[in-house]
């Protein structure tokens, strides 16, 4: 039986009242996780490339969260 794929909507992200950049970057960041997920489900991606990609994941979490501060 193979394995449910994860997609953006599993993450019920709340973007209410968020600029449509912001929205956008978040929606960005939730399919890169859902694809990072899926592909190591699968077997595809190594355990290095998981780290690697959340490794960009938290940088860009990371740049957003200063974004916000301002």
């Amino acid at each position: 039986m193979p394995i449910r794929k994860f997609t953006v909507s599993d993450f019920n992200l709340k973007t209410d009242g968020l600029p449509a950049e912001q929205k956008a970057f978040m929606e960005n960041i939730a399919g890169m996780m859902c694809e990072v997920v899926n592909k190591s489900l699968e077997g595809i991606a190594t355990p290095d490339e998981v780290t690697e990609k959340f490794g960009e994941i938290n940088k860009l979490l990371k740049i957003m969260k200063h974004l916000l501060s301002r």
